[in-house]
Parts: C-alpha cells; structure tokens; sequence
C-alpha cells in the first residue's frame, strides 16, 4: 500500500484495548485517507536494578539518559496499550524507583521516534505491519472551511435546551458556501429547510460530503460547537463530525473550553487571535470577529445587532441576517487562513498537530520543543512539578531588567538603539542552562559568572542554549532567504511563517524557565539572564555619554540618545558591537522628536510611557491609553492627537485642542460610540465579589438574551443619573436602544483629563490652567 498525503490529525483507536492502534489521519487526492500502524509506548525508569514485569509490559531494555554533565542508566519500559501506563508508574514508584516519560502522550511519542512531523506531506507506504514515511518538501493544500451559527434567544442568555438555531453558514477555501434556514427565500446559497432538526442535518451533511481537514470557527470552543451539540442531543441527534464516524466531542472548564473533531483539525480562530493579541501581534480594540477582520485586512464586514437580529426574524425578513451569518462564516475563513501558515510551522517545530498548537500558550510550545529535542537525543527530561513545588515556585522573586528613567519634556534628535534578541543572545553565550548551574566542572577562566553571582561552564554545552542555538540559526538564515525570493509567491508566505515560528520560540525561552510549571524551571538561570541584560544596557550608556551622545533613556534592552549627527551613532554602535560578545547593538530607528511623560502626581517621567516623531511623519506611542482599549475612544483620540501636536512643537494648538474637545463633552454632542470603553471578562459575571462597571453591564446584556462570558469583551457607555459609576455602566448596545444620555462630567473628570494632563504638565502646561482658559503664552512656559 501507497498513500501520498498531508497529516491532518492523528490519534489512537480506543475501541482496541489490547495494543495501541495509531492512526494518521491524512489529506489525500480531495479526500482524506486514514493510515494505521501499530506502537508500543513506553515510560523510564531509574535504578540500578531490573524493573519487574507487570502486566501489560512487552519489553523492558536498559538505556541511557544523558545530561550535560552526566550519564543515567535507565530502564525503558514498553507496554502494549497506553492505559497501561499510569498503572505502572504507580508500581514502580512504590517500589523506590523514579519514572520518567510517562506522561509524554503515547501520540507524541510515536511521532518523535518515527520522525513524523504531524503538519507534513509524506508517502507512507506499508508492507505487512511495517509502516515508512519519507517527507516530500511539496505540500498538498488542506481543505478548510469556517461555519458560524446564529440562535434565536430573546431576553436570556442563548441556552441549548430552550432556544433555537435559526441559521448555519458554511464556506469553505473550494469557494463553496451555503446558509441553512427555515425562513427565507431559497437563492444560489441559501438553503430552506422544514425544521432546526433538518438545519444541523444539512450541515453535517456538507460537513461529509465537502470532507473538509480544517474546521474554522469563532469562539467555537465555548458557543458555536458546544451550543450545536447540546441543541442536537436535544432534538435527538448526533453531531457526527469525526471522520471515524464519532461524535464532536466537547470538554468544558472554568476558563473556557475545547471542542475536538476526530480526523479533522477544529481551529478556534478566536483563541488564535487571544495568543496573537498577548504577544502585541494585535493591537485591536476589541477582539470581535468584526473589529479584528478590519485591522487584519482593512475591509468592512457585515454588522447586526443582536437586537435587530431578533426582531428582523420575528418578522421574517431573513435577508439580511442570512448575509450577516454568511458574512461571519467568511470573514471567520480569511482570519484563520491569514495566522494558519505561521500555526502549521509552530507545529512542524514542535511536533504538535494543529488543533493542540493553536491552544498552546508560549510556555507550553517551548517545552515541546524541548522535550522533542530530548527524545531525539536521549537527553534526560525532568518530571513535571507537583502542585506543592508549583506555589513555592510562585513565590520565588527576582531583579528584572534596568530602567534608566527619562526627564519629562520634548527632545529632539534622538536615536532608538536596541539590542537584537537580548535574552536569547544571553542564553547562548553564556551557556544558560540548569543542569550547568553553579557546577565546578572547569577552570575560573572557562566560567561565565552573571553580575547575580551565578555561573555556567562554557563546556560542555547546555541543552537549552544549544536547541535555542539552533533555533536563532535557522532563523537567521531563513531570513537570508526571503531576500531573495518573490514576496508574493508560496515559497515566501512559507519561509516567512517559520521564522516568525521560530522567533515566538526564542523569545519565549527566557520566560519560559522562570515559568512555575516549566520541567526545566531555573530561576537562578532567570536571575542570571537579567543580570547580564542590566550590565550591557549600562555599559552601552555609559559609553555613549564617552561618544557626546546624551542618554535620555534606557529600558532592558534598548537605550535612547541624543544626538547631533547620526554618523556618531554608527560609529558608536560599530564600536559597541565589538566590544561585546554574542550580543549585537541595532539601529530601531532616527526620530525627530521624543515626548516622555511626566508621572501624575510626580516630577519624573513615567516608566515605558513616550511618544515618538518618525523622520517620515509616522507616531510611534508606547505605554499611552491611546494604544488601551480600556479607556473610550474620545480619551484615546484626544490623548493621540494632543500628542500629535506636541512632538510636532505645536503646543498652543494642543490647548486649544484640548479645550474645544471639552466644550463638545459639555454640550453632549459626542456621538456615543466615541464614549465606549471596553473591557474584559476574565471569569463569569456572577463570581466577581467586586462589582465593577463592565460587570454590571455584562449582567445587563445577560437579561436582555446576549451571549456573555469568560473572554467577552463588554463595552459600555457611563450614563447620566443616580448611584454609582458601576450602576450607571449601561451596555453600549441597550444605551443606544433605550436612548440614554450620557454623564459629561464623567468623561471629562474621568476621562480626558487624567489622558492629557500628565502630558500637557511635561511641557509645562497646568491642565487647571487649560480648564480655567487662562493659559498663559507659550513664552511663559519656556
């Protein structure tokens, strides 16, 4: 047998309980194809002595588990069936023995000791029960496709056991799409069926027929998914999505949720975006389906509030939300495929399939890799913490990076120095690693001692800085390549997605060993990192004050200079560049002006807060509420074009600005989408003790059928009345409904003024002097 395929998934038949079945899911010839092969996974076990044979138990041999400074004699251990596995950890562990690799995931380790990578096209070929599988660089294109749902849930919360599905869009990247209804009009897309019943039969029909390898959804983790499969069993049917003929499976938690799909790769585009939004890839307002497809793409989609949804489908006019629901189907496909290169890359490096690596979080795909790595190489993996070594961990503190605090005001020429990945630099030429920590395994001389005191042997080499090592390589000569190559063309797109793969892995590595539940948590090595990374930020300023380059700031990994032409900044970076070793100094960029903010309340600027002036025109804002989506859009905008102003030395408009905008607040003649503020639910409503404002008016949404919860962006407007701020929180959705008015002095007090006045006062403006309209000249103020 021959199969020439894209893996889509893989997993283990649990109908077999005897020995381990696995199975590879693959995408083949417009249809998707399932390859088997038999496995024996195993778990390690440490002692001098032969471990028993229990049950279960096909082979126990004697290997070796090495570090970097030692050798371990080891048992592997192999069992026919992975439920074997906990069974046996237990029996050893009470007999003195320490186990390793138990908890590895039986899938995971097949595909490391045949070298599959599970996001790749192969041949597999398979004579009698012996399975080969050579990688082909060409890969065959998945199938994907995105649906959404839209429910019928007046006044309460969407409910699976009491509210209807009124329509399913369905699209896919062949162009086919189809919305499934019981009102409307049949057209070329839309399709009217008798009953809900007939709707999630339709669907997953397409689903088989069309036989798509991704699954794209929005949020279809905790709604779309579970609300389809609950609605199902009550209408008396099964949701078989698996490509084993299984039903959609569905885990929930506190925090959220998963929904898997055997054989295919469900992709929650929304926890795509969560991650890219945590690392600052992201910087939307919102995260809602509509406002990330407009920063992603510039283009509009289709809106529809809630309200109107209800009350055009009590009215039976369809029309517009059957294109509304087309419409999230489509833009739900175009996210997922924009972040789906870099996804399937991550999951190349880490051996990962893609619906485990779009939930992963940086910690997590770093200690796959290193676990990868380790199984590769026979290196020794370190257990798991217990939840007991976990709080201690917690409460474990260091010295971070070094801050050289800036003077608030306005500066002019001034040059952004960075160094290029600090921590990673650090890891790799001072030999970073736990198992080399503070060992007296060389000479003085070969010893790398951090200005925390910890040290780490220049040899032998470690395991994290040596993976990490490779990882900046191939990064950098990857990035070699993309010089070359058409940016249009696949061959970028793909090259492009690893390095950005292979970056959020090397960034993440500093982290990650300062992470409480990381197997290789060393926070010594943390300590040690940060260190070295405030040595070389003060030798850089020190040396540039030697060059006539006056430090204004300095900030971890980056220094800010004033300087008078920019061939002395060249000339200083060349020589800094080779006075320091394994760390490199780069020009971020020349700015015609800086603005650094004064602290409210204080003299000094603030930490990490500045603004600064490109030679092109373009604003660069760190650290500002203008860069926040908690504070409301006429804050943000006021704040942005105040600033504007000032970088460009027009301060007397700036307080004109300022007062007119103030003026507009007064006279309640701002528009009340200029008055959201936005803010996130990190638990559900009901298990806040503190009622603050966008608690409340999630509650309100709740009463009135909106869907609400954990990870729901709630925006509301502060209106006018009695009571508490909090109380006064109407959700912006029911203020525009129910033609409320807002509170103008709120926005004043409690917005625009604490976002411009610690800036205004940077340049010596009193914000009491503004208010009051008795601004002193520009004259007075220098």
């Amino acid at each position: 047998m021959e199969v020439v395929g894209r893996i889509v998934a893989v997993d283990y038949d649990k109908s077999e309980k005897e020995r381990m079945v696995v199975r590879i899911f693959i995408s083949a010839d417009q249809k998707h194809r399932v390859v088997t092969d038999v496995y024996e996974p195993f778990l390690v076990v440490e002692g001098s002595s032969k471990p028993s044979i229990y049950e279960g138990v096909v082979s126990v041999t004697e290997e070796e588990r090495y570090t970097a400074i030692d050798t371990k004699k080891v048992w592997k251990v192999r069992v026919r069936h992975p439920r074997f596995l906990q069974k046996l950890k237990e029996k050893y562990e009470s007999e003195g023995f320490n186990v390793y690799e138990y908890d590895l995931g039986p899938e995971f380790q097949y595909l490391v000791e045949k070298g599959i990578d599970p996001v790749s096209t192969y041949i597999f070929r398979k004579n009698d029960n012996d399975l080969s599988a050579v990688k082909l660089e060409k890969q065959v294109e998945y199938r994907r496709a995105a649906i959404d749902i839209e429910v019928y849930a007046p006044y309460s919360s969407p409910d699976p056991l009491k509210h209807n599905i009124i329509s399913v869009a369905y699209v896919d990247s062949e162009g086919y799409k189809e919305v499934i209804t019981t009102s409307g009009e049949e057209s070329e897309w839309v399709h009217v069926v008798n009953s809900e019943e007939d709707i999630i039969r339709r669907l997953s029909d397409i689903i088989k027929e069309r036989d798509p390898d991704i699954i794209y959804t929005y949020n279809g983790d905790t709604f779309d998914l579970p609300f389809l499969k609950e609605r199902a069993e009550v209408l008396g049917l099964k949701l078989r999505w698996g490509r084993d003929g299984s039903e959609v499976r569905v885990h929930k938690s506190r925090t959220g949720g998963t929904a898997h799909i055997t054989g295919r790769a469900h992709v929650d585009v929304y926890r795509i975006v969560e991650y890219m939004y945590s690392i600052g890839a992201i910087q939307s307002d919102k995260l809602d389906l509509e406002s990330v497809y407009k920063y992603l793409t510039n283009k509009e989609k289709e809106t529809l509030s809630i309200r109107e949804l209800y009350s055009l489908w009590e009215k039976k006019n369809t029309e517009k939300i059957l294109s509304y629901n087309l419409s999230d189907a489509e833009a739900t496909l175009e996210v997922g495929d924009f972040y789906l290169g870099m996804f399937i890359e991550l999951g190349s490096i880490v051996f990962s399939e893609l619906y485990e690596v779009t939930r992963m979080s940086a910690s997590s795909i770093v200690e796959k890799k290193l676990v990868r790595r380790a199984l590769e190489t026979k290196h020794f993996i370190p257990k798991r913490p217990k939840e007991k070594e976990v709080l201690k961990r917690l409460r474990e503190t260091y010295e971070g990076g070094y801050v050289y605090e800036p003077s608030p005001g306005l500066y002019t020429n001034i040059a952004v120095l960075d160094f290029r990945s600090l921590y990673p630099s650090i890891i790799i030429t001072h030999n970073v690693d736990p198992e080399l920590l503070n060992k007296d395994i060389c000479s003085e001389k070969e010893k790398h001692i951090s200005p925390s005191g910890h040290y780490f042997c220049s040899k032998p080499r470690g395991f994290i800085p040596s993976t990490l090592e490779d990882i900046v390589n191939e990064r950098i000569q990857l990035k070699k390549r993309l010089k070359d190559l058409d940016k249009s063309s696949q061959e970028y797109r793909q090259v492009y997605s690893r390095q950005q793969a292979l970056k959020i892995v090397a960034n993440a590595t500093y982290g990650y060993m300062a992470y409480a539940r990381a197997r290789w948590y060393c926070k010594e090595c943390a300590e040690a990192i940060t260190s070295w990374a405030r040595k070389y930020i003060k030798f850089v300023m020190k040396e540039a004050e030697k060059f006539g380059l006056k430090v204004v700031y300095g900030d971890t990994d980056s220094v800010f200079v004033k300087y008078r032409d920019k061939e002395s900044v060249i000339k200083f970076m060349d020589y800094i560049n080779r006075s320091l070793e394994g760390v490199e100094l780069e020009l971020e960029g020349f700015y015609k002006r800086a603005l650094f903010v004064k602290k409210r309340s204080k003299g000094e600027a603030a930490k990490k807060k500045y603004a600064l002036l490109a030679e092109d025109g373009r604003l660069k804002v760190v650290g500002l509420e203008t860069v926040r989506r908690d504070w409301s859009p006429i804050a943000r905008k006021t704040q942005e074009k105040v600033i504007e102003l000032l970088v460009n030395n027009e301060i007397d408009k700036a307080v004109t600005f300022v007062r007119r905008v103030i003026e507009k607040v007064r006279e309640e003649s701002v528009a009340p989408e200029e008055l959201v503020i936005y803010t996130e639910l990190q638990k559900p409503p009901e298990e806040y003790e503190q009622v603050s404002p966008h608690v409340v008016a999630a509650k309100k949404l709740i009463k009135k059928g909106y869907k609400v919860g954990t990870g729901s962006i709630i925006g509301y407007i502060i209106s006018k009345g009695t009571g508490s701020v909090s109380e006064r929180a109407e959700p912006f959705e029911l203020f525009i409904l129910e033609g409320k008015e807002y509170d103008p002095d709120y926005y004043i007090e409690r917005q625009i003024i604490p976002v411009i006045e610690s800036i205004l006062e940077s340049v010596g403006i009193p914000v009491k002097s503004v208010l009051s309209g008795k601004t002193k000249t520009l004259f007075d103020f220098t």
